[in-house]
């Protein structure tokens, strides 16, 4: 794997090339930048999100449980001081489908929490990774990472 960045040589923007992707990576006026696109910590956010997301789609596929949808959220604070990591992240696992895939939900996250996500693994060397599962509305689990 590589990635590269660019910086745009005004504020804190820089373009990242990733393969053939380009990403634009930022922060907030506030923090002295221009709000062009998200921050390092909010795309590890997204890589947490789309690693766990992923697992979860291709161990349902496995299961021939048909999810209709799936939104990943991911939800972290910061510690007061530096370096400024993540406290503990809060992910949260919103499908829907028939009520029969509430089994194999629940499994594919749990074992995307504790054996696939290499995202994840390395971001709870960290901090903890609590997630939830809600199924069509309803919560349907709750847990925490648990990595070996």
């Amino acid at each position: 794997m590589k990635s590269e960045i660019t910086w745009r040589g005004s504020r804190l923007t820089f373009d990242s090339k990733i393969r053939q992707h380009e990403v634009i990576m930022d922060t907030k006026t506030v923090n002295g930048g221009a709000d062009q696109g998200a921050s390092p910590k909010e795309l590890l956010l997204a890589a947490l999100c789309g690693c766990a997301g992923m697992d979860v789609v291709g161990l349902m596929r496995k299961a021939r449980a048909e999810l209709q949808t799936l939104v990943v959220t991911a939800e972290a604070e910061t510690t007061d001081v530096h370096p400024k990591i993540f406290k503990e992240v809060q992910l949260v696992f919103a499908a829907t489908g028939d009520p029969s895939i509430q089994a194999p939900l629940i499994d594919a996250v749990r074992l995307s929490e504790s054996l696939y996500c290499g995202v994840g693994a390395m971001v709870a060397k960290a901090c903890p990774i609590s997630y939830q599962v809600t199924l069509n509305g309803a919560t349907v689990a709750t847990g925490h990472a648990e990595f070996p």
